[in-house]
């Protein structure tokens, strides 16, 4: 039998630390618990690699105690701290009563109710294209609770995807937020990847809906309880059966051809209306026949009509682009640095940042028949990702491409801790952005190089002058031996072990020439 416990048990066993990387952990979906007799089993993937353990809770007086086994080694590590959090949220026996008094059933009957975030779609009016309300709702009793997104955003256990969120929505202290016509493409294209979003008037949870083509001036085929949302961008649509969001083609209606008896006649040869009684049409074996030696050809041509061009709204799907550049450096040597460029692909038409163009030429020709087609890039839905990015601490800088003199947008880390802010966002962001419909291209040579291989620790004692020794401590890394004063003073300089990243039980940092070092 499992000796019940609750979040306040695990907040008392975990560091704060190691509860909040378990829980993004849970987030990422690769976390599997079941019972096994007395102990609960945990198995967890993360960065390709497969963790085991058991959690065996027991009843210590008032309180709770885990007996914990991983095979990372630490007996306190984000792979248990994630387990049980699993355990609490799919196994509902193992959660521990909380001891309430009379008063407090009366007063607060749900305050240790678990909650989950939602945002709420619903249209708008003039001048806001729609409304996000942003709120929290009970999983037993379904008791809706407003939010603001200024507390997601406070809030450290929130997850990357609802920060983004919340940024998008402006971060205010409105639990019901507006949203303009130039920001509907990136809060609805998120809203349909996010997993927390809704639609208003049937509750249904919002998802990704493929293309839909409605008639110019017709009202759209939707169910009841549907709506279409205007954006700058283009018109999007929400399907209130299925809660798939959108994009919506409008087709044109079909204009009849000009018969040729309306088009305007070219004057003829001598200059007379077609209308004059004199006019004469010319033979039509004559009309475009060779011109004669040292005459002129006035023969009539018909011209045709240039075909008006397609113009197509794909989804945006930002490409991040983890390579190797070659930049200015200190005292303007040229040094190769780690950086990211991104891209932005329309249905498979890709572009880069910097490309000016308003219109990108789509398919190959003939595709479209006689006419051209062009997709129309999401100029707000760009601004939004690139503010992502900046986000993340990012230096911005141009490098030479090309024949432009402009150069290309590179996002780079400086710093002597640019190694492992890379590895932070490789391993951590990186997913995150991911899971949001984000795709990713890794060059071979990107990335910090790893320390192959750490030794042993050595002490050196020496004599020194007037009866004094010293000391020197040592750590063999690959094969050479490195002093490790400098590691120590450069974690003290950024905080301590408070502050630092560990990950699995490893202390992440780094070496002056930008190597990795776990310990």
């Amino acid at each position: 039998m499992l000796t019940p416990f609750s979040t306040e048990d695990l907040g008392r066993f975990f560091d704060a630390r190691v509860l909040t990387r378990g829980r993004s952990l849970l987030l990422l979906g690769t976390v599997n618990v079941a019972l096994e007799g007395s102990s609960i089993s945990v198995a967890v993937e993360h960065l390709g690699l497969r963790h085991t353990g058991s959690i065996a809770p027991t009843s210590r007086g008032h309180r709770v105690a885990f007996v914990t086994r991983c095979s990372c080694g630490q007996p306190a590590c984000a792979h248990l701290a994630a387990g049980a959090l699993a355990a609490l949220d799919r196994f509902p026996a193992l959660r521990k009563p909380v001891q309430q008094n009379f008063m407090e059933t009366l007063t607060v009957p749900v305050a240790s109710e678990r909650q989950r975030l939602v945002f709420e779609l619903s249209p708008g009016a003039p001048p806001h294209a729609c409304f996000v309300a942003t709120m929290l709702i009970g999983e037993r009793t379904g008791r809706v609770e407003p939010t603001m997104p200024a507390r997601v955003l406070a809030d450290r256990t929130s997850s990357e995807s609802s920060r983004i969120m919340a940024r998008l929505l402006g971060g205010g202290d409105s639990s019901r937020t507006p949203v303009a016509p130039s920001a509907v493409t990136s809060v609805l294209g998120l809203l349909a990847r996010l997993g927390k979003a809704r639609w208003h008037a049937t509750g249904k949870p919002l998802v990704p809906g493929a293309e839909r083509a409605f008639q110019a001036n017709v009202p759209p085929n939707l169910p009841p309880r549907s709506a279409v949302i205007l954006g700058d961008a283009g018109p999007w649509y929400v399907d209130g059966a299925t809660g798939e969001v959108g994009r919506v083609r409008l087709r044109q209606a079909t204009v009849a051809p000009v018969p040729p008896a309306a088009q305007v006649p070219f004057p003829s040869r001598h200059g007379r209306s077609p209308h004059s009684p004199t006019y004469q049409r010319p033979e039509p074996t004559k009309r475009f026949a060779t011109k004669p030696k040292g005459r002129p050809n006035h023969a009539e041509r018909i011209l045709p009509a240039t075909a008006e061009p397609v113009i197509l709204d794909h989804p945006l799907t930002p490409v991040l682009h983890l390579r190797r550049v070659e930049c200015p450096g200190d005292f303007g040597r040229v040094r190769t640095v780690d950086a990211l460029t991104i891209d932005f692909d329309y249905g498979g038409v890709l572009t880069h940042a910097d490309d000016e163009r308003q219109f990108l030429r789509a398919g190959r020709p003939g595709a479209f028949g006689a006419q051209q087609g062009f997709v129309r890039r999401d100029r707000a839905a760009e601004a939004a990702a690139i503010a992502a990015l900046r986000q993340d601490g990012f230096s911005q800088m141009r490098i030479a491409h090309g024949p432009t003199a402009k150069g290309r947008m590179v996002f780079v880390y400086h710093g002597r801790d640019a190694a492992e802010r890379w590895q932070a966002f490789v391993g951590e962001r990186l997913p995150a952005l991911q899971a949001l419909g984000w795709r990713n291209q890794v060059d071979p040579a990107f990335g910090p190089r790893l320390v192959q291989s750490v030794g042993d620790y050595d002490l050196r004692v020496a004599d020194a002058a007037a009866g004094r020794f010293s000391l020197d401590f040592g750590i063999e890394i690959d094969g050479v031996r490195t002093p490790l004063l400098p590691i120590l003073i450069r974690l003290l300089e950024r905080g301590g072990i408070a502050a630092a990243q560990i990950v699995d039980g490893e202390l992440i940092t780094s070496l002056d020439d930008g190597r990795i070092l776990k310990l």
